[in-house]
Parts: structure tokens; sequence; C-alpha cells
């Protein structure tokens, strides 16, 4: 039967009055930014500023980022930070090329140059600290350019839409869509008992296992990596560490940390391989020759290319196989 007229009405009503708020509200969002002042606007962010008890020395590690998000170019940019009682280690900046060359680091201050910030530009500077007292001081920022002085933005705040952000939204929730989707197939597969993966940042995970494990120097270098890094990739650089260091409780420790890292992360199958091999070279080293030969024996029936690159062409473990 024909569905009823007065329904079919009612829901073409509701139809055009969805598609003209959804006009009217991007119409209004392009007419208030073309009429918005075409100046440059510099905001700051402090991402992270957490501190990391030590036996003999206290570590901090601050992460700043800096941008334009204005409608023009920031001239002669400045911006310094300083943290009271710390020296600053180490500092990196990532963002804008060639920017480690404008960055000036002296005691507990950082201070960069840069001749200009194009609207939309972002950049973040890295700082690890050594602290001198029993707390970790708010890091202090100042901020500015030719007219204009930065100003401090909360994590996750948002800035000033810009004509392609509103033209990349349908981009936006398309991607959200997914990653619930997404989201909710992990989840039913969980109720069935299967471990998919971690959502979190592998350096993060490994951070976390090295820092449970003692190893808090090398967590600390981690969380300040900027490039992406994999599981077995930094499980291949520790390993060559703990090898070359000779120490047999620290590489027990390392096949400790490793393995906690299969068992917590759930990396895929690949890196699993890669790292058991890691672990089996450990092993060794702390003396313990039936957990490597266990561990090679199994890897040996994996059919996997790249293992078996490995497997013959490490010296260390020729005589295992």
């Amino acid at each position: 039967m024909a569905e009823n007229p007065s329904k079919v009405e009612k829901y073409m009503v509701v139809g055009l009055t969805a598609v003209v708020s959804l006009v009217v509200g991007v119409g209004t969002g392009l007419l208030l930014d073309f009429f918005r002042s075409r100046a440059p606007r510099l905001v700051y962010t402090i991402s992270s500023a957490e501190m990391f008890p030590g036996e003999n020395q206290s570590t901090g590690i601050v992460l700043l980022r800096i941008g334009n998000s204005g409608g023009r170019e920031a001239e002669d940019v400045f911006c310094r930070v300083s943290v009271a009682d710390a020296t600053i280690k180490q500092q990196k900046t990532e963002g804008v090329p060639n920017v480690n060359q404008l960055v000036k680091a002296t005691g507990g201050a950082v201070e960069l140059n840069l001749p200009f910030l194009n609207p939309g530009e972002r950049l973040s500077l890295h700082l690890l600290l050594d602290l001198h007292g029993s707390q970790m001081a708010q890091p202090t920022v100042q901020l500015r350019a030719k007219g204009v002085t930065g100003v401090e933005e909360s994590p996750g705040q948002e800035t000033a839409t810009s004509p392609s952000e509103i033209l990349t939204l349908s981009g936006t929730v398309l991607a959200a869509f997914l990653a619930g989707l997404t989201t909710l197939l992990a989840v039913r597969a969980r109720t069935r008992g299967v471990v998919l993966w971690t959502h979190d940042d592998q350096r993060e995970v490994f951070a976390y296992i090295l820092g449970v494990h003692g190893f808090l120097q090398e967590a600390q270098q981690h969380r300040l990596v900027g490039r992406e890094e994999t599981y077995w990739s930094i499980a291949d650089m520790l390993t060559e560490i703990w090898i070359a260091a000779g120490d047999r409780d620290q590489a027990g420790k390392g096949v400790r940390a490793l393995e906690d890292l299969l068992d917590y992360a759930h990396p895929a199958d690949s890196s699993v391989n890669l790292i058991r091999l890691n672990i089996a070279r450990l092993a060794l080293v702390a003396g313990d020759e039936a957990k490597a030969r266990s561990i090679l024996a199994g890897l040996r029936e994996k059919n996997d290319a790249q293992l078996k690159k490995r497997l013959a062409h490490d010296p260390h473990l020729a005589a295992f196989l």
C-alpha cells in the first residue's frame, strides 16, 4: 500500500530543513573566514611536562607546540622556553626545515629565532632536562613576532577554522566513522577471546614496558623520538645495545622486557618472530642457552623470508641452528 502523502511531505520538510541548515552553517563559516582580519596569530601549547625521578638525577621532559593559526605569515618569530632549577640536556625541534640551526640552549632556557612562520605552519620543541630540585617547575614561554604576541592554548583547543578545514570536514567525519567501525570490530573480536592489536603509539607502549623493567633512560629516549618507530625496530636497536654491554643481568632483564612486550602489546606475527629472535640473542648473552635453543627451534619452522635471512646471516646464532 502507498505511503500516506502527509508522511511523505513531513519527510521532505525534514530533509529540506537539514539541507538548508547545512548550507547556512557552511556558508556562514566561509563568510566569517572571508571577513576575518588577515593577520598572523601565534599560539603555543605545552603538550607535555613530566618528571621522572631517578636515584641520582631526576629527569624532566617538555613538549611544546608552536603554530601560526592566522591568515598571514608571522615575521621575526622569537620563542623562549625556560624551566627553573633545571639544565637542558638535549633539545630537538621538528616541523620546519633546518630549524635546529636557529635554536640556542643556555642553562635552563632555550631560544628559537625564525625569520617567518607561514599560516598553518606548526613546529614542536622537545626538551630533555636534568632537574636540580625535588619538583619540576612549570615551563615559562615567551612567544612573539612582529606586531604579534603569542597566546597559550590548551591541548585539544580548537583554533580558527580555515576554508581548507571546512572543505575537509566530510573527510574527517568519514575517518571518524571508519575509526568507530574499526573499534567496534575490535571490541567484538575481544569478546570472543581474540586480541587484534593495541591502539596506543608503539613508542609509548614500548617505553612503558621499558620503564616497568627499570630501563628508565631508554624509555625517556624513545618518548622523545620524532619519527614513527615499530616494535621490532626498537627491539633491534635495544638488543644491539644490551649485547654490546656484555652484562648478563642486563641481558636477562632485556629478555623479560621483550617477553612482557609480546604479552602486553600483541604485535603482528611478523614483528613477533623478529622480537623472539632478539629474545634468543639476549638469552645467549644471559647464559640461558636452553631458552635460546627452544626459541630458535620454533622460529626455524616459520615461513618468514625476513626471519630466514636473519637466521642465516647472524654468526652468533649459527652454532645453534
